[in-house]
């Protein structure tokens, strides 16, 4: 059994970390960890982790622009005004433990993340008297931002996320982790019928089953952030709302 689940992770892992990453480089999602494509980091806390978690939280109450957020290093309180402010990252030198704390495609990020997203947009449209937020946004290969062709104020919008580099960094995360968590999901059920299978016999014909989601051709899934005219935002894959397991 142990076997097997090293087996499928290690297909897992290596088709993850095939995914294009929309995320620019001072944005947590796409600095080539490979922390991303771990299932135990990405989706769960083990029972001592979430001990030691709820310690830190109590020793270190959350600020009121805090959201607890899951990261490479544990759950962390984390600023995300700070985080995604629109001062630039320093490109000095860092020691393991100075690198800032990167944010997992984790329900609970996306979510936060999402709430955030949602609130910080709706002032950037009011401070830029913007009437209205885009249908959607999303980003092509390269990371460059993408709205609809009749969006009437497009200028406006790209002018203001020139000047907060913040928030275009904070949309950008957002889609990056949205669109591993959604891969990830997808590839769940490998993982679950790997886990339970017995014979070599019964792995080559999971592996066979699961070939397109595991081959250098499969086809990633098209992402969007979706917004009201208000600017409340949500995000969709291939059209569908995500859904976590």
């Amino acid at each position: 059994m142990i076997n097997n689940l090293a087996h499928a992770a290690n297909y897992t892992e290596q088709a993850t970390r095939q995914l294009p990453s929309n995320a620019d480089r001072p944005s947590t999602a796409a600095n080539g960890t490979t922390k991303e494509g771990r299932f135990a980091d990405i989706l769960t806390l083990t029972d001592k982790g979430k001990s030691v978690a709820e310690t830190d939280d109590a020793a270190n109450p959350a600020s009121p622009a805090s959201s607890a957020m899951m990261t490479d290093k544990g759950r962390m309180n984390i600023d995300l005004d700070s985080y995604f402010s629109n001062t630039p990252p320093s490109t000095g030198f860092f020691s393991l433990n100075e690198l800032p704390p990167l944010l997992m495609p984790s329900a609970e990020n996306i979510s936060a993340l999402t709430e955030h997203v949602s609130t910080r947009f709706k002032q950037l449209l009011a401070d830029y008297n913007i009437p209205s937020a885009p249908e959607k946004i999303t980003f092509d290969n390269a990371g460059k931002m993408q709205v609809p062709i009749d969006y009437p104020y497009a200028n406006e919008l790209h002018g203001a996320l020139e000047e907060n580099i913040g928030m275009g960094r904070e949309l950008r995360t957002l889609n990056a982790l949205s669109s591993h968590a959604a891969a990830i999901q997808e590839r769940m059920p490998f993982i679950e019928e790997m886990g339970n299978a017995s014979s070599k016999a019964e792995t080559d014909q999971i592996i066979a089953k699961y070939s397109h989601l595991l081959s250098d051709n499969n086809s990633h899934k098209s992402m969007a952030l979706i917004f009201s005219s208000e600017g409340n935002v949500s995000v969709t894959a291939d059209g569908e709302p995500i859904k976590f397991s």
